[in-house]
């Protein structure tokens, strides 16, 4: 389609096939879609107007610069149009030639002008592309203009080249989505903004939809390769603890427990995400699960970003595991061992230790570890 001087050109654009060609999104749109007859155009206004080319010529002027210069004419009238240095358009535009040209009129003199407009040669059955129409403008660069872009996307278009719809089309119907093809095609040629939209929704939530399918082939290979005895989930042993809490919980955290609790019973390691804001209750949900990994004789580090958070979540855990022997200890780079009492464990070490990165030191004595949890996982770099 393209010689090796455009290949490499069109890298610049992250672009090396015709699926990347495709799906490379204008960035925002010439509105050329008021069609007139030339007496109707008015000052500043920017329109379309198609006629047959009169005159066309190259004028050298004074300063040493070429002028291009066409008189488009219609059965209202005729009006000029003037581009700069751009002699090679005297090979496109023909004296005869039927013209769309867009740009917005401008005053020279006396008379309406259109100083460097868009242009296209009307051939029957064939669309307009560059004018007449919301125009796709796009990310550029170097020897790649807009308009070489739409003269390569659209016939890839026309081709239906997309023969096939990868999402099933129930979940398009269900979420209201165009078909891929139309939406490909609405993407660079929508009748509407609203329709480019469309497309862009389309197309982003196959984004989406394809990372969520990534992450949940991850979570089944990860299931099925990590394999553990399961925990034994003592339900009244834990209805006890959360009786003890100083509130009650909300529904989302008692729905969170259930949820983590639920994957601590199967015989695959657990690996998930606890979201929410700040003062939300995160942290005794967590503890909830700390407990549950006591009442397996199994231990729990908790890592966190800075020495800092790491005290305050010791404070905050010594204060509602403690009551139910459970030992807690601190690791960071400055403490070492902090127990929140002086008896030890049974084998020497804490029940739950919470740390910096401290904890990862190969001198921190660790036994039956069954819990990890990470703190602001993102902020360990």
């Amino acid at each position: 389609m393209v010689g090796p001087v455009y290949q490499k050109r069109l890298l610049n654009l992250a672009i090396e096939t015709l699926g990347d060609l495709l799906l490379h999104a204008p960035r925002h749109f010439e509105d050329y879609t008021r069609i007139v007859p030339i007496n109707q155009i008015s000052l500043n206004e920017t329109c379309t107007t198609i006629g047959s080319v009169e005159e066309i010529k190259n004028i050298f002027l004074r300063s040493g610069k070429q002028m291009q210069q066409a008189v488009i004419v219609d059965a209202t009238g005729r009006m000029k149009c003037t581009w700069f240095n751009q002699p090679f358009i005297l090979n496109v535009i023909k004296k005869g030639s039927l013209v769309a040209v867009s740009g917005k009129a401008e005053l020279f003199g006396k008379e309406l002008q259109l100083s460097s407009p868009d242009y296209e040669l009307v051939r029957e059955g064939k669309k307009l592309i560059h004018c007449g129409r919301l125009v796709p403008l796009y990310p550029q660069t170097a020897g790649v203009s807009s308009k070489w872009l739409r003269s390569r996307i659209a016939p890839l278009i026309e081709s239906a080249l997309i023969t096939k719809d990868p999402l099933p089309a129930d979940i398009c119907s269900r979420n209201q989505l165009l078909p891929l093809a139309s939406a490909v095609q609405k993407l660079h040629f929508p009748v509407t903004l609203i329709e480019h939209e469309q497309a862009r929704k389309r197309l982003a939530f196959d984004e989406l939809f394809i990372e969520q399918l990534r992450a949940s082939l991850r979570r089944r290979e990860w299931q099925t390769s990590k394999l553990r005895a399961s925990l034994q989930i003592d339900k009244e042993q834990i209805a006890d603890f959360i009786q003890h809490l100083p509130f009650t919980l909300t529904k989302a955290q008692a729905r969170c427990v259930n949820e983590i609790l639920a994957d601590l019973a199967k015989p695959c390691a657990m690996n998930r995400l606890l979201q929410g804001d700040v003062g939300s209750g995160k942290t005794v949900v967590a503890a909830i699960t700390m407990y549950g990994a006591f009442l397996n004789k199994l231990a729990t580090i908790l890592m966190a970003p800075t020495e800092i958070l790491a005290r305050q979540h010791f404070n905050t855990l010594s204060a509602v595991l403690s009551p139910f022997g459970i030992q807690v200890g601190l690791q960071t780079g400055s403490s070492k061992s902090i127990p929140n009492s002086t008896k030890k464990t049974e084998n020497g070490t804490f029940d739950v230790l919470i740390g910096t990165h401290a904890v990862l030191e190969k001198w921190v004595q660790l036994s039956q570890v069954g819990l990890i949890v990470i703190d602001e996982q993102h902020r360990f770099g």
